[in-house]
């Protein structure tokens, strides 16, 4: 006996853009959020200069 399972994937914002990017998987009565997103700060993360 073979049984189908129907898989729903979901692009919730960012998918064709860098940053701010997630997606809802669907599968029978399980839902999963995954969060890609990466939000870049400003300024420089290490310093200029080491002493």
């Amino acid at each position: 006996m073979t049984t189908t399972t129907e898989i729903q994937l979901s692009f919730l914002g960012g998918a064709s853009a860098i940053g701010a990017s997630s997606a809802l998987l669907q599968v029978a009565d399980t839902s999963i959020l995954i969060d890609c997103g990466v939000r870049f700060k400003t300024g420089n993360a290490l310093p200029t200069s080491i002493n």
